[in-house]
């Protein structure tokens, strides 16, 4: 099987698995908003409607993630990779929590929070990729161990 087709922007490589973290993010995004503007509309607290937003789409962008964007780099318990993406979310929290303050008085709270939320995207995958997600080359399609040896957690 050929490897993925990967692109070059500048310096940095993209490959398919940044484009599915992207579009499985649009769909966090559609949740962070519904969850945002939901609480945003009974209390008037955009960071802390921000923050509970934010929690909301965590669930389902891992959920996500883990099925799709990083299923061939899981080299631990399901649990250990929730783990390392809420504390790399934690990190994301900030970033966004920071864009939406730098941007709410000249955007709006509907802009300023998808500010928010674009700049803690690029840092939530590649944090994930390469701290999380490690490659494993002896578990990856196609390395030394076949399907039929993976480890039940795998």
């Amino acid at each position: 099987m050929a490897a993925p087709e990967r692109k070059r922007f500048g310096a940095l490589e993209v490959g398919y698995g940044f484009l599915l973290y992207c579009l499985i993010g649009a769909t966090g995004v559609g949740i962070n908003l519904a969850v945002y503007v939901s609480v945003l509309s009974r209390w008037a607290v955009p960071l802390g409607a921000s923050a509970l937003a934010f929690c909301a789409a965590l669930g389902w962008n891992f959920l996500l993630n883990w099925s799709l964007t990083f299923r061939n780099r899981r080299s631990r318990p399901w649990t250990h990779h929730f783990l390392g993406y809420s504390l790399i979310a934690l990190v994301t929290l900030g970033i966004n929590l920071t864009g939406l303050s730098l941007l709410l008085d000249r955007f709006g709270p509907i802009l300023g929070q998808l500010g928010g939320i674009a700049l803690g995207s690029v840092w939530g995958y590649f944090a994930n990729r390469w701290l999380n997600f490690r490659a494993v080359p002896s578990l990856a399609p196609g390395g030394p161990i076949g399907p039929e040896e993976r480890p039940e957690h795998l």
